[in-house]
């Protein structure tokens, strides 16, 4: 339960922080590898949160709220029930 947690609070937190370092490189006008360095924080973040978005997947697929029968399933609406939605 903690890697799920965890992995989303990290991913907001780096997500934070690059915005936080992006806007001191802005106003100090450091270049260099410093340039760089906003960029290698957005990424670090947007990898953390495509892997909490996985875990989390995975969390809600062992606890048994995502079933794979049901993905299997085709879905259809009959007429009747259309019209009555309507």
């Amino acid at each position: 339960m903690f890697i799920v947690n965890g992995t989303g609070k990290l991913a907001t937190v780096l997500l934070y922080f690059a915005i936080v370092i992006s806007l001191l490189l802005k106003q100090y006008e450091l270049t260099g590898i410093w340039e760089q360095l906003d960029l290698g924080i957005f990424a670090l973040a947007l990898l953390s949160t495509i892997f909490s978005l996985l875990m989390y997947v995975k969390d809600l697929y062992q606890k048994g709220f995502i079933d794979k029968q049901d993905l299997k399933k085709e879905v259809t609406i009959d007429k009747k029930e259309k019209k009555k939605r309507d």
